[in-house]
């Protein structure tokens, strides 16, 4: 994706069961492998109000081909 101009993000890099907040502070203590597993898989795309239909179509061709090839 940068290759294409397009920047990525990671905004969710730890899953809510394993934040100190939930485990240490309010004593919540759960096994969640799917979220966990996606905290590390899941990455952000731009997304925002001024994005034109033709921005929006770049991305989405870009990820396309991201998994065709």
């Amino acid at each position: 994706m940068k290759q294409q101009g397009i920047e990525t993000g990671i905004h969710y890099p730890v899953s809510l069961s394993k934040l100190r907040v939930t485990t240490e502070q309010l004593k919540i203590v759960v096994d969640c492998p799917e979220a966990e597993k996606a905290s590390e898989e899941v990455v952000s795309l731009p997304l925002y109000p001024e994005m034109t239909d033709e921005m929006q179509e770049y991305v989405c061709d870009c990820v396309k081909m991201y998994f065709k090839t």
